[in-house]
């Protein structure tokens, strides 16, 4: 790996972010029995190829995942040198419209 640490960004009573450390692979056991393992294999996957690609890519990024007090969430949240931000949401369907996103 990089170095680069990657974490999880929770906002706190103050609706401030509030970063943590994040684990890649989670806890998907209720999705699992409730017969649904395509999708957290996929999420995990995706992040899992995105982190791995810190180690030879020349854009530098930090990776976070999104939770809020509403618990309205990002899979992804990658954050650029630069500041900007990207968000992914991870979903895995057979069509795909905007009113999705």
């Amino acid at each position: 790996m990089s170095g680069k640490t990657s974490t999880n960004v929770r906002e706190n009573s103050d609706k401030r972010p509030e970063k943590r450390r994040k684990a890649f692979f989670k806890n998907y056991l209720s999705d699992i029995e409730a017969g649904n393992i395509l999708g957290p294999l996929l999420e995990a996957f995706v992040i899992s190829e995105i982190h791995k690609q810190q180690t030879w890519s020349e854009t530098d990024y930090s990776l976070y995942h999104y939770r809020d007090s509403d618990n309205k969430e990002a899979d992804l949240v990658l954050e650029l040198s630069d500041g900007k931000i990207i968000a992914i949401e991870i979903k895995t369907a057979g069509s795909f419209s905007i009113r999705q996103s």
